[in-house]
């Protein structure tokens, strides 16, 4: 009896492992497996301007473009931001990293000052994020 018990108990931690150990195989990094199945589409979260003039990638930045930062989404990324409180939205283009979660946990993408114009937003307000192939 106790080693019937025992091979079920080894029996279902090997299906949890293996079960675990498939799901975790698609992605590639942390990263992927954040935006992949921890963050379904579309995700969202807190749209804010940013002015910085230099991105992580040692690139200038222009204001008068319609790109965004994004910490966990890949350079050259387009994404389309909705404004929930008016239903505007933009297609825009990763440039940048951030806003970084420690600091700001909601903050999911800051925006440049066009597009924050184009969907009306006033430096602060609720989006919805999806991915954009181009």
């Amino acid at each position: 009896m106790k080693s019937i018990v025992s091979n079920i108990f080894l029996l279902l931690f090997f299906l949890i492992f293996m079960t675990l150990l498939i799901s975790f195989a698609r992605a590639s990094t942390f990263d992927d497996l954040w935006l992949v199945r921890i963050k379904p589409q579309p995700y969202g979260g807190v749209a804010t301007t940013f002015n910085d003039r230099m991105g992580a990638w040692d690139n200038s930045l222009n204001h008068n473009e319609y790109i965004c930062a994004h910490m966990l989404e890949k350079r050259g990324q387009h994404l389309k931001i909705v404004n929930l409180a008016n239903g505007k939205f933009i297609i825009c283009r990763v440039e940048d990293r951030g806003p970084h979660r420690r600091f700001w946990p909601r903050r999911e993408v800051d925006l440049s000052t066009k597009a924050n114009k184009a969907i009306e937003c006033d430096g602060y307000c609720e989006v919805s994020i999806e991915r954009v192939s181009r």
